[in-house]
């Protein structure tokens, strides 16, 4: 899977970072998958706080769409205090300020609060473009997701 993941030795420790290695493109596609890279192993009965740094690119600006693909009787929590325990329909969001503009590639982080229940399984960072579009929307290598386990 191309899966790369370092733990932090420094300030508490615990920080496990999971690297992207290499661009992922879509095109034609509003489908969400999961990201080839951004995705880790969960404990069961875990809180985890989670951050994802993003770099996606677009030709044009199709835009992107997110969700959290997190195992099933989790719950995840949103930075503005929305509780979601539906599964793996998780954070639907779309970025279209975020990638707008030829060429341009942006940053963002998105952090969320994912609490594992009785069933461990994969946290996965799942997206798409938001609209169908023939030109590429391109998530860069070097997109990092950090982890850690809470308790």
């Amino acid at each position: 899977m191309g899966i790369r993941a370092k733990t932090s030795s420094g300030g508490g420790g615990g920080l496990t970072f999971v690297l992207k290695t290499a661009d992922e493109t879509k095109m034609n596609d509003i489908v969400f998958a999961d990201d080839l890279h951004l995705q880790f192993e969960s404990v069961a009965n875990t809180i985890y706080i989670v951050f994802w740094l993003t770099h996606p690119d677009a030709e044009t600006s199709p835009a992107y769409k997110y969700k959290f693909s997190i195992p099933s009787g989790a719950t995840f929590l949103r930075p503005d205090g929305t509780w979601f325990s539906d599964g793996n329909t998780i954070r639907d969001e779309t970025f279209a300020k975020v990638i707008s503009g030829s060429g341009n590639p942006k940053s963002s982080c998105i952090i969320a609060w994912i609490e594992i229940g009785a069933t461990a399984g994969t946290v996965a960072i799942q997206w798409a473009q938001n609209v169908s579009h023939a030109d590429p929307t391109t998530m860069g290598k070097g997109c990092c997701l950090m982890y850690k386990a809470l308790n």
